[in-house]
């Protein structure tokens, strides 16, 4: 139950900011084992970071990440 927790509250961050590209990268992530394609710089309530390709970055970058 609390990893279900954890998750809505990424969803929630990442919906604050509007990076819904985050959201379906995390999707992707839990289904294929893969990520994102491209490089990308997003923004989080805790600063702005870059996100590199084909890594699990995004969620590092939430601010509920442990």
């Amino acid at each position: 139950m609390t990893k279900v927790l954890t998750y809505l509250r990424y969803l929630t961050d990442y919906l604050k900011h509007g990076d819904f590209l985050s959201v379906l990268s995390a999707f992707k992530y839990i289904l294929t084992g893969t990520s994102h394609k491209k490089d990308r710089i997003i923004i989080t309530s805790i600063g702005m970071f870059f996100r590199r390709k084909n890594t699990n970055d995004f969620q590092f970058a939430n601010y509920y990440y442990e």
